[in-house]
């Protein structure tokens, strides 16, 4: 048997394929269902804080999530790398203040940047290549997910992903630090973990 690693290398690249083999339709599509469930669950609802993301070009679009989001009136924040697997929030309050960052994703300019505190948030939006079906995400291998969410005491984890990237919890590969979300949002179905 191959260690963790090797074993995260393999589904990382497995997970990558299924997800990059979704035709550009095929993932609007998918991404809008996902957007209409998140939406309407109870805790996006409630809360008044949320920390969601920018999409790589073959995840589940989120510029269309976070524009609903700020209409609704929610405070919404951004990852933001600080150091080598760290991250912290920072505030979006208007799309006129992205500017590129890492990978061309966009990010909040500089000297509008204010971070909002882990425990301020009441919904995280988590991204992953992978997750198990019991809740468990493979992300790329950074740990920056895994760290931040230790500290968001008080947020609900909510992952949105495709189908694809559901894998079962058997064999899955995770380590003691690998973080479970709450729920996985998916095209098809809801995962409710927690």
């Amino acid at each position: 048997m191959t260690d963790i690693a090797d074993r995260k290398k393999l589904l990382r690249k497995e997970a990558l394929g299924r997800r990059r083999s979704l035709t550009a339709e095929e993932r609007q599509e998918k991404s809008r269902l996902i957007a209409d469930k998140l939406l309407s669950d109870n805790r996006v609802k409630a809360a008044g804080t949320i920390l969601g993301f920018f999409s790589m070009k073959d995840e589940v679009e989120m510029e269309n999530i976070l524009r609903r989001l700020l209409g609704l009136g929610k405070r919404v924040a951004l990852p933001l790398v600080t150091r080598p697997g760290q991250m912290e929030a920072v505030e979006l309050k208007s799309f006129d203040d992205l500017v590129p960052g890492d990978f061309n994703i966009p990010t909040v300019r500089e000297e509008v940047r204010k971070i909002i505190k882990p425990e301020e948030l009441d919904c995280v939006l988590v991204p992953a290549v992978a997750f198990s079906d019991a809740g468990y995400r493979l992300g790329m291998g950074g740990g920056f997910y895994d760290r931040y969410l230790i500290r968001a005491t008080k947020a609900s984890r909510l992952a949105v992903v495709f189908d694809c990237q559901i894998f079962p919890e058997e064999g899955f590969p995770r380590e003691e630090y690998d973080q479970q979300v709450d729920s996985v949002f998916t095209e098809n179905n809801t995962l409710e973990i927690k």
